[in-house]
């Protein structure tokens, strides 16, 4: 069995107990297992805010002709792909209420799933520290066990040692796990900032200075318009650095896992 009475800490069975042995520290592995980190690892919410931001810049650029056409590249516009940009751009442009409404429903997906990384985060670190108790008792009694016990009926001492080895597979895979979710719950959190930063900031200012009129001071705030559309431009970049910095992660293979 994997667990003895409460404060006592998991028992270790006698040499004949080989079935027990075999056992020993299922309750731990069991609740490790139970753990939903697929679910946290899952970088989607992350993407489909980045998704949704670079939909709105398009649509922010839809009266930068010449800017979209150096975007596409000489051989984009042989091709004609300065065209279809300009035409995505322009459609764009007359839905930026409901892009911004997307926006704000991807961020708080991301931030709803970055709250649930942290809770997996949470349970991975409890789980990794009660297996690694069970280890660390098992290892105590495997160490005070008498000299001759790999001599008794059953081998008891070696199916000990090899049970003790198969828990720290599961723990070292276990505590990559929780390094790799901690990172992808950095990364939620700095795209959530880079958000914020567009979201309540620049595109406020953008809208402010794009809608002025009059020849000289509407020729200022287009140039304005056109740097903080830049600035924009920036936090993209590094939210999508971020995204592909760490890659795919994947939890526990089957073989690791319990």
């Amino acid at each position: 069995m994997s667990a003895g009475a409460p404060g006592a800490g998991p028992q270790v069975p006698t040499p004949a107990g080989a079935l027990a042995i075999a056992g020993y520290g299922d309750d731990a592995l069991a609740a490790l297992a139970a753990i939903d980190v697929e679910a946290a690892l899952d970088a989607s919410p992350a993407a489909v805010l980045v998704q949704r931001l670079g939909a709105l810049h398009l649509a922010m650029r839809a009266d930068d002709a010449r800017g979209l056409r150096r975007k596409v590249g000489l051989i984009g516009r042989l091709l004609g792909r300065d065209v279809a940009l300009q035409a995505d751009a322009d459609a764009l442009a007359a839905r930026i209420g409901v892009l911004l409404r997307d926006v704000d429903r991807a961020a708080d997906a991301l931030a709803t799933h970055a709250a649930a990384q942290q809770a997996c985060i949470d349970a991975v670190e409890a789980g990794c520290a009660r297996l690694a108790q069970v280890e660390a008792e098992g290892q105590a009694r495997l160490d005070a066990m008498p000299a001759a016990a790999d001599t008794l009926p059953g081998d008891a001492a070696a199916q000990l040692a090899r049970r003790l080895d198969h828990l720290r597979t599961v723990l070292t895979t276990h505590a990559l796990t929780a390094r790799q979710l901690a990172l992808l719950r950095a990364q939620s959190t700095a795209l959530l900032a880079r958000h914020r930063n567009i979201r309540d900031v620049l595109v406020p200012a953008w809208r402010q200075r794009a809608l002025g009129a009059g020849a000289v001071a509407g020729a200022v705030q287009a140039r304005d318009a056109a740097a903080i559309e830049a600035q924009i431009a920036s936090e993209l970049a590094g939210m999508t650095a971020t995204l592909d910095s760490h890659g795919p992660v994947h939890g526990p293979d089957q073989e690791t896992a319990a």
